[in-house]
């Protein structure tokens, strides 16, 4: 069974140009968007909502409000092949997608800030590992939300509303039962699917999207070379999509980047952590990588990043997810075919070195993968895992990745 959560749309008129940005309605508010950005209007609500302070603290607001900036800022790409085909549908797919971030939340939004064009946003949230912790879940008070009893493994899972409390401890059950949900505001109604595969086993089985979204994808660091086929199949169908990446800062560096809100002054800060860091840079890294494939890349500094702090395993450091946001869409003209590798082999005296590692990683270096993604994994290892530089064999990986981050 579906629930709804419905609200009344205020009537999108002439008057909306008067009004305060709090006060004025995310439906019309696109006929204008060439002029004043959806998503400007967006944040400006949000922060009248929760305070300038403690929005860049709450995690439900992340996701959806990003997808609304990526909607404003590539309309074009995105809405117009989709306002083309007549059928009032906007299909967007959540890739690698957890049950305890991108499910946690708040698709309200999204459905208060589409646009009037379509009846229904169909967000397919793909979680091969739905209850993989990524990062501290916050409310909006900035209290943290408590889960128990999660399976550990890669079972498959989905998303759920995030206004829970943090008073009581949440369940894969209590998760469930929140999960897979229709959001309606006005005529727009968002419709959170489940699917309990990686992209690969169900791209075939869902519509194709019209805007693809990737938080925190990791690659190409070897645990993650399932992403070269996903990134294959994104780029040859040209679909608008848009990656998500992280970046680390001390406290005053955080509170000066979520206060910057995505301007200019916010960009010199991310960029300057990318240039220094380099391949140790998330966003530095996913860039690189699709650019291997012959990809034009944009990079900015996200309006809605999400920040937290876990003393325990981060230290001084904050973590600011969704900092810095990527936008790409197909291959350049006349890009050479994408060449596929062998898979690494093994001999079977290499068998007893395979059998004590993580499995799951052991699963991704067998994953065969292009050209454009070993390589970007090459020059990764090049600054990052220099023991790794010459590795040709599973066995090779599993032992020259020991006590790092592969």
């Amino acid at each position: 069974d579906e629930d709804e959560d419905e609200d009344e749309d205020e009537d999108a008129g002439e008057g909306n140009q008067h009004m305060m940005p709090e006060q004025q309605s995310l439906t019309g508010a696109w006929q204008d968007n060439a002029q004043t950005p959806v998503w400007k209007v967006l944040q400006q609500q949000l922060m009248a909502q929760y305070g300038q302070g403690q929005l860049a603290h709450y995690t439900a607001v992340t996701v959806p409000a990003t997808l609304v900036w990526a909607m404003s800022a590539q309309e074009q790409k995105i809405l117009e092949p989709a306002r083309r085909d007549g059928k009032g549908e906007l299909n967007i797919h959540l890739i690698g997608s957890t049950y305890l971030y991108e499910g946690l939340s708040d698709w309200s939004i999204l459905a208060r800030a589409s646009p009037p064009d379509f009846h229904t946003v169909n967000v397919h949230l793909i979680l091969g590992t739905p209850f993989q912790r990524d990062g501290k879940v916050q409310d909006k008070t900035g209290e943290s939300i408590h889960f128990d009893d999660l399976p550990s493994v890669q079972a498959k899972l989905q998303p759920s509303f995030a206004q829970i409390s943090p008073k009581k401890k949440y369940g894969a059950k209590e998760l469930r039962s929140k999960t897979c949900r229709s959001f309606t505001h006005g005529s727009t109604t968002v419709k959170v699917h489940c699917h309990e595969k990686l992209y690969q086993n169900v791209m075939n089985e869902v519509p194709t999207p019209h805007l693809a979204f990737m938080s925190n994808p990791g690659f190409p660091l070897p645990y993650r070379r399932f992403y070269d086929a996903v990134l294959i199949d994104l780029l040859e169908k040209s679909i608008p999509s848009v990656i998500s990446a992280e970046v680390s800062f001390k406290r005053d560096k955080m509170e000066e980047l979520v206060a910057a809100r995505g301007d200019g002054h916010a960009w010199s800060m991310v960029s300057a952590s990318m240039n220094r860091e380099k391949w140790g840079n998330e966003a530095y890294q996913c860039s690189e990588t699709v650019k291997s494939y012959g990809a034009t890349v944009n990079l900015q500094a996200s309006p809605f990043p999400y920040a937290y702090h876990d003393r325990e395993t981060d230290g001084d450091a904050w973590l600011v997810k969704n900092a810095v946001v990527e936008f790409f869409s197909g291959r350049a003209a006349g890009p050479s075919n994408i060449e596929m590798l062998a898979t690494p082999e093994n001999g079977i005296d290499d068998e007893h070195v395979i059998e004590k590692a993580d499995q799951e990683f052991v699963s991704s270096l067998r994953v065969p993968v292009s050209q454009p993604f070993a390589q970007a994994m090459r020059t990764w290892a090049q600054q990052e895992a220099k023991g790794c530089l010459h590795a040709g064999t599973v066995k090779d990986w599993v032992e020259c990745c020991k006590g790092i981050s592969c």
